[in-house]
């Protein structure tokens, strides 16, 4: 081997070396992460037998730092492994899923048949260079507003029954879709309002587009059990303006499971999971003035649960999934800021800055168990500097163990978590912990609370 080639052998395998020892550097500082303590009110010694898991994202999600903290009375100690991911694959397994979703969309497409002609007349004006506005009373046009449906089913339960759609070629083809939307529209009449207008803009700079942002758009919440959604659908235009649902407002029920059969809803043969649009029903009516706020399946109790804004005040009703109201609680004056956190045992309800209390399941009913302020707490300050206020008003994460209330808080774009411990009736602990790495905890569920 001539010498020349000798010294550029000897080049590459140093620069190989060094560039090896250069990123095994780097992940070894990325794998190294450490924890500052902040107490700030209240003895620690209380945080004794807590156990917190933490998963902290960096770079572009494709790092993640999963940390154990012990805590003893006198002192906490934790250890961390490092995760390299593929992007945010793992971060959406943080998400918690209903085994089916059901939302109900806008469908004011100017394709739209009834408003196709006046698109194709304005294009015409357009093309010949008259660019300008042209607004619609929408009720000329259409009574009910187009919707259309979209059925989600959980990975757990598409793993469990794939969907597979069979055609004949002798065979009038359908689809099970455009089936669905069909009997929805014909179900939820939605009025079109008088003053729901159109405006269509043209410029020669951006094209044509359609304002609809003076009509009605849909909006849906949705709960389910192992068979059948529960679906709310909104009758706001905005907080003073409301619309009209010929079957009536409130919750429905609609039915689903699995479908393996021929001649389904105009197909040659449907396998997968199917809601049942033709059994669609009123299951439990809302006063007209009402405002759904949140929905839940308890899986524990086996019943339906809602938060309503109603007459000044937030209400919590427990509803059979026979449609008869269980149990109603007013919860505060809604001219206030509250949180609502359910899990399938309690109701956890927090006023931002002032206090918190928890609802305890027992015997079926819920009853008041904590009451404590939170003012210190939820007004604690960190890195104001750096995230602003945001830092205050924080994603909760909350276990309950009948005697005591744990809390952490997050900040979507902040690397580090908020702790506090309440009794029955007053703050015990509150304090931060501050990482030295940068990244974030991306929701609430990037963190676990347990009690040995």
């Amino acid at each position: 081997m001539n010498k020349a080639l000798i010294i550029v052998v000897v080049l590459l395998l140093t620069g190989l070396a060094g560039g090896y020892k250069t990123v095994s550097d780097i992940s070894r500082d990325r794998s190294t992460i450490v924890y500052t303590q902040n107490n700030v009110y209240g003895d620690s010694s209380v945080l004794q037998g807590l156990e917190i898991k933490a998963d902290l994202w960096g770079g572009q999600d494709n790092i993640v730092w999963h940390s154990d903290f012990r805590f003893t009375d006198s002192d906490y100690s934790y250890s961390t492994e490092v995760e390299y991911t593929a992007g945010q694959m793992i971060y959406h397994s943080y998400y918690e899923n209903m085994p089916v979703n059901l939302f109900l969309l806008d469908d004011q497409s100017m394709d739209t048949p009834q408003l196709a002609q006046i698109m194709e007349s304005y294009y015409q004006e357009y093309s010949e260079g008259n660019y300008r506005d042209k607004t619609i009373k929408l009720k000329d046009y259409l009574d009910y507003y187009p919707i259309s449906a979209l059925f989600n089913v959980s990975t757990e339960l598409s793993m469990k029954y794939p969907k597979s759609v069979f055609y004949d070629k002798d065979y009038e083809n359908g689809d099970v879709d455009e089936y669905n939307k069909t009997k929805i529209n014909q179900y939820f009449r939605i009025q079109v309002s008088d003053d729901d207008y159109i405006t269509i803009q043209g410029n020669q700079g951006n094209g044509v587009n359609a304002d609809t942002s003076k009509t009605y758009h849909v909006s849906t919440m949705c709960a389910a059990n192992d068979d059948t959604v529960f679906l709310y659908v909104s009758n706001r235009k905005s907080e003073e303006k409301k619309v009209i649902i010929e079957p009536g407002y409130g919750i429905f029920s609609i039915p689903y499971g699995h479908i393996d059969q021929y001649d389904y809803k105009g197909v040659y043969r449907y396998t997968g999971m199917d809601i049942d649009v033709d059994n669609i029903r009123m299951f439990y009516p809302l006063n007209e003035d009402e405002i759904m706020w949140g929905m839940h399946n308890n899986t524990v109790s086996g019943n339906l649960q809602i938060i309503t804004k109603t007459d000044g005040k937030f209400v919590f009703r427990v509803i059979s999934y026979e449609g008869e109201l269980l149990q109603e609680i007013s919860l505060g004056d809604a001219e206030e800021t509250f949180n609502f956190v359910y899990d399938n045992e309690n109701l956890i309800v927090r006023l931002n800055g002032r206090y918190i209390q928890v609802y305890e399941l027992n015997n079926g009913r819920y009853q008041l168990a904590l009451n404590a302020d939170s003012s210190i707490y939820d007004n604690l300050e960190v890195k104001t500097e750096q995230f602003g206020e945001t830092a205050r008003y924080r994603n909760m994460k909350y276990h309950y163990d009948g005697t005591r209330l744990t809390a952490v808080g997050v900040v979507p774009s902040g690397n580090y978590f908020t702790l506090a411990v309440y009794d029955r009736e007053k703050l015990l602990y509150a304090g931060w912990y501050d990482s030295d790495v940068s990244g974030s905890y991306r929701s609430k569920n990037s963190i676990s609370i347990n009690w040995n």
